[in-house]
């Protein structure tokens, strides 16, 4: 079973895409999508997706911040797998059966984090393009030292052993936080 959590903070012009791309995908079992004090109708959009979608749950966190959200959300999560996205990313239609395949392929992985280009961006196409050098030369998977927030995914067992040692606090990249937490823990297969 895989979770998907998407942390929102005022992301009504995007959020309707974002969940359009997850509820279509057979491996996304569950989409808790964690409100942390939007005032743009965010959670308006979220409840009325929920409302004909049943794999989508909104949940809110009170404790302003992208790791309080995130957290909120994987202690949430019912998966065996959860994975973590935002609202203005927009996953590929096999995102969620490439976690959960490579997950079940690799039990002694802990956690996976991929690429992402911007789609918004006007210098995305240089980021595809270096991606694209990346992968052809050979320097992609294996260890890494980050798990990129717009794409991550963690066991849940695994979660729960890191879980405490995560830090909330604003001056602290979460997403950084956790694969030092990970690595911590000896959870060092990152891929």
């Amino acid at each position: 079973m895989l979770s998907v959590i998407v942390p929102v903070l005022n992301e009504a012009d995007v959020i309707e895409r974002a969940l359009e791309r997850l509820i279509v995908q057979e491996a996304v079992d569950e989409v808790i999508v964690v409100d942390n004090g939007s005032s743009d109708g965010t959670p308006e959009i979220v409840r009325s997706f929920a409302a004909t979608h049943t794999k989508i749950e909104l949940i809110h966190e009170i404790t302003t911040g992208i790791a309080p959200a995130r957290n909120a959300g994987f202690d949430k999560a019912r998966g065996e797998f959860i994975a973590r996205t935002d609202a203005d990313t927009l996953v590929f239609e096999d995102w969620a059966a490439t976690i959960t395949e490579f997950f079940t392929a690799h039990p002694d992985t802990g956690a996976v984090t991929g690429l992402c280009t911007y789609h918004d961006s006007p210098i995305g196409f240089l980021l595809k393009f270096g991606q694209w050098v990346m992968v052809r030369s050979g320097r992609f998977g294996g260890q890494v030292g980050n798990m990129y927030g717009p794409n991550m995914a963690i066991r849940r067992t695994v979660w729960l052993q890191v879980r405490e040692s995560t830090q909330a606090r604003a001056d602290v990249a979460e997403d950084l936080d956790l694969a030092l937490c990970l690595t911590k823990h000896g959870c060092v297969s990152i891929r």
